[in-house]
């Protein structure tokens, strides 16, 4: 069922800077890793690499950096372009949690 969305493929979310920034943001501090894997059928899939006992976590280097950081700036235009919409919208950039104690 398709609710009326498009779903993103897994090659547009890398290449798109999507993924190296939800990776640099949240998964690598984490010590987890997001990563787009090449099936056998030459289908791809999304996988998460987990190395969280590793507490420094993952990071982007070497030849890696000037990729990561044009992708890196790419998405902050992106976010820059929706921030006053979605502010207006919904009085929030990233939705709120909210922490309730018993």
């Amino acid at each position: 069922m398709s609710n009326g969305w498009t779903y993103m493929d897994p090659e547009d979310l890398r290449s798109e800077g999507y993924l190296a920034e939800a990776n640099r943001l949240f998964f690598h501090p984490l010590g987890l890793a997001l990563a787009v894997v090449e099936e056998d059928d030459g289908s791809l899939s999304l996988a998460v690499l987990d190395d969280r006992s590793d507490l420094e976590g993952w990071h982007f280097s070497g030849d890696s950096l000037p990729d990561v950081t044009a992708k890196a700036q790419k998405i902050r235009e992106e976010r820059h372009r929706r921030h006053p919409i979605r502010m207006t919208a919904l009085g929030y950039w990233t939705q709120p949690v909210e922490m309730t104690t018993r």
